[in-house]
């Protein structure tokens, strides 16, 4: 493919723009994340994403950031050899500045590339460089895995019923490769070329624009980070923050959040109390909700911009169970508009149902003030409150608790009883108001799934007849076996992850170095085997109980498993319940959802007549306190009975479950019944992409975790 370079002006900068065709500059949005530069165009296209740039030294090879930190539109890039990089979008001007500094004498080269899915490209999007013949990317992978080498400035892409994407790199050496010939499922486009550094720092600058030269759009603001560092506010700088309004940074502010920073792994999986000083100063925080795990981050002196600007790092790092949100009393005495400060707390409860759409947020209207040093405009007050009261409604996650209202005399004038000397914070008596209005709405939000007439299990007319309370110093090989098999494609059972010191067996899940099986962790299990002659034991009925220590990284893609193998289930050969069930006693702890249960029903085994039913309960956010927990099945010939804590949560008669058919039409036979055969004890966890309701896979994933398991024990019918 010719290409004409001659006549192009040769730039050390990297630009972006559309296709020319006439659109509007909002149908390219430019969004930065954790993984890169993502351009979002209408249509077929989609969202195209450049990697962060590789800064590697002549002669060497390309090498991405090894941390990265994206606060709205800047994000912060580290590379080895202690450099780094900044990468800032300028709003208004569609430009992004990047500048390093710190960088080791030498000479420096700089890579770009972005990577598409096949099946999104091939046959659908065309491709040119430099202005030449457009060319569809093939449906199918050739010979040559190289569908274009040599220098080009610009790669564009196009299709039917989109207005395309052109991005323009610093001239250099570029490629267009269709990666399938190496058994990789992308086309890749990478670039190279040289690197300006004088005196250990470099500049570029980007640019995105729209065919009629206007700014493209940002994208929707993202707080992500992959890297665990404490991120202060930024100078009050307009373009550095986000949202609308008043900006106020005071140094005390940076003491409170480096604390709140040092307490975020004993603050995780809680409920968040999110603010400025009304928040702050609400010490008996814990107290006031002694049966839940509450965590505070209100910051004296915060405007709601300030709230947006640390939410990911001082709220959504802690994975909230809930948020109570009481944002924007200081916008107030700032005189900032009520449109702004509407707009911010819209922000907040965009990006907290982007995080989790199942999060419940209360949303708390600003009290009454009549500070003279600090006078709120007439009237303003007001229309905050009510648009706040307009936001909640409008969502299905979020409640509102009219705070505001509740500090009212029977006059309808600020009660100065509840209030502090300063007649702007809260005294004593208003927290005593405020916790009673959440008390309230937390018990409904709260409240557990409750099925009619739930069964209590008795054990007074049961004995224990079988139990480990793993006292030993190595697993009792008369009592378990410790299987070795790959998981999900990405995870894998190894016997070397159990463990057992004072009473507690650990369960260690571990990243490794495995490109396929990244993840190892282990299973126990009462049987050597499938087959009932592999069973070191087996039971028929009775209340099975285990006391577990979940994974403190709960609400990453862990999948906890206590269950049993009942009969003949594996291999498929039966679709009858009653001969053969797999009994999940929990399987999921939906960390997205307040932690509620799965208790399921498998059967017709794992192939095409797989089928599964079961029940649900919670939520459960005692099971978030880092403690052990006890989880517990009854299991006659009528019922199946599941207990947490002792307390009976679910049941079922295990009739009628499961789907009519299979996705692809397949018939399937529901469930008949509570299984007959013996069944073998089996716990387990393991990591991999199909765990957990989420779909970040390794993103949160931590290098190491543990689940622990105090005892396992067995009750049965005393004999008449």
């Amino acid at each position: 493919m010719p290409l004409q370079t001659s006549s192009m002006k040769r730039t050390p900068f990297f630009a972006a723009y559309l296709s020319a065709l006439p659109l509007l500059a909002s149908a390219l949005e430019i969004d930065l994340t954790d993984k890169g530069i993502a351009l979002k165009a209408r249509g077929p296209i989609g969202t195209v994403r450049l990697a962060f740039p590789g800064i590697f030294l002549e002669g060497g090879k390309p090498n991405g950031p090894v941390g990265v930190e994206v606060t709205n539109q800047v994000a912060y890039l580290t590379y080895a050899g202690g450099f780094s990089l900044t990468l800032a979008v300028e709003p208004g001007e569609g430009r992004l500045s990047l500048t390093g500094v710190n960088l080791p004498a030498g000479s420096y080269k700089i890579s770009h590339r972005f990577d598409a899915a096949p099946d999104a490209f091939g046959g659908k999007v065309a491709w040119s460089v430099n202005g030449s013949a457009p060319a569809l990317f093939p449906k199918a992978k050739g010979a040559d895995a190289f569908l274009f080498r040599g220098d080009a400035l610009r790669l564009a892409l196009t299709a039917e019923g989109s207005e395309g994407i052109g991005v323009e790199l610093p001239f250099g050496y570029q490629e267009v490769k269709d990666m399938r010939v190496w058994n990789t499922a992308a086309f890749q486009w990478i670039s190279y070329s040289h690197l300006p550094v004088e005196k250990g720092a470099c500049r570029y600058t980007y640019r995105v624009r729209a065919a009629d030269g206007s700014p493209v759009a940002l994208g929707p603001m993202r707080v992500v980070s992959s890297r665990d560092a404490y991120v202060p506010y930024p100078e009050a700088r307009e373009e550095l923050w986000p949202g609308q309004g008043p900006i106020r940074s005071f140094g005390w502010q940076d003491g409170i959040r480096k604390n709140y920073f040092n307490r975020r792994e004993r603050d995780e999986n809680a409920i968040v109390f999110v603010g400025d000083s009304l928040t702050e100063n609400w010490r008996t925080l814990k107290e006031d909700f002694p049966l839940l795990k509450v965590a505070n981050r209100g910051v004296g002196g915060d405007t709601s911009r300030g709230v947006l600007f640390r939410f990911q790092h001082d709220v959504l790092c802690l994975n909230p169970q809930g948020l109570v949100l009481c944002a924007g009393a200081n916008d107030l005495t700032a005189h900032g508009l009520p449109e702004h400060t509407l707009a911010n707390v819209g922000e907040l409860l965009k990006a907290a149902r982007q995080y989790n759409a199942r999060m419940p947020v209360i949303l708390v209207s600003i009290p009454p003030s009549s500070n003279p040093q600090a006078p709120l405009k007439p009237g303003a007050r007001e229309a905050v409150n009510a648009g706040l009261a307009k936001l909640a409604a409008s969502l299905p996650q979020v409640r509102f608790f009219d705070l505001g209202a509740a500090c009212l005399d029977a006059q309808g004038q600020q009660d100065l009883a509840l209030f502090a000397q300063d007649r702007l914070h809260l005294g004593p008596k208003g927290y005593i108001v405020w916790k009673e209005g959440l008390q309230k709405l937390l018990a409904d939000l709260l409240k557990p799934e409750t099925q009619a007439a739930l069964t209590p299990v008795d054990r007074s007319a049961m004995r224990l007849v079988w139990q480990d309370e793993f006292d030993g110093v190595a697993l009792d090989r008369t009592k378990w076996d410790t299987p070795s098999q790959e998981r999900q494609g990405a995870s894998r059972w190894r016997g070397r992850n159990v463990s057992l010191s004072n009473g507690v067996l650990t369960v260690r899940i571990v990243k490794t170095d495995d490109p396929v099986y990244r993840y190892e962790s282990a299973c126990i299990r009462t049987s050597t085997g499938y087959h009932p002659t592999n069973h070191l034991f087996s039971y028929t009925y009775g209340y099975l109980e285990a006391s577990l220590r979940l994974p403190k990284h709960v609400r990453s893609d862990y999948w906890v498993g206590f269950w049993l193998l009942a009969g003949d289930v594996v291999a498929g050969r039966t679709t009858d319940t009653r001969l053969g069930t797999e009994i999940d006693i929990i399987e999921t702890f939906n960390q997205w959802d307040l932690g509620r249960l799965a208790h399921n029903l498998h059967w017709g085994g794992y192939g095409k007549g797989h089928n599964a039913g079961g029940r649900s309960s919670g939520p459960h956010p005692a099971l978030f306190d880092g403690e052990f927990h006890t989880f517990g099945l009854y299991w006659d010939e009528a019922k199946y009975i599941y207990t947490v804590d002792g307390r009976t949560v679910a049941e079922t008669d295990a009739v009628g479950l499961g789907a009519a058919k299979a996705k692809d039409g397949t018939p399937l036979v529901q469930s008949q019944g509570t299984c007959r055969q013996p069944a073998y004890i089996k716990i387990s966890v393991e990591a991999a992409p199909w765990c957990g309701p989420t779909s970040l896979w390794e993103s949160r994933l931590p290098a190491e975790d543990v689940l622990q398991v105090d005892y396992v024990r067995l009750y049965q019918r005393k004999a008449p």
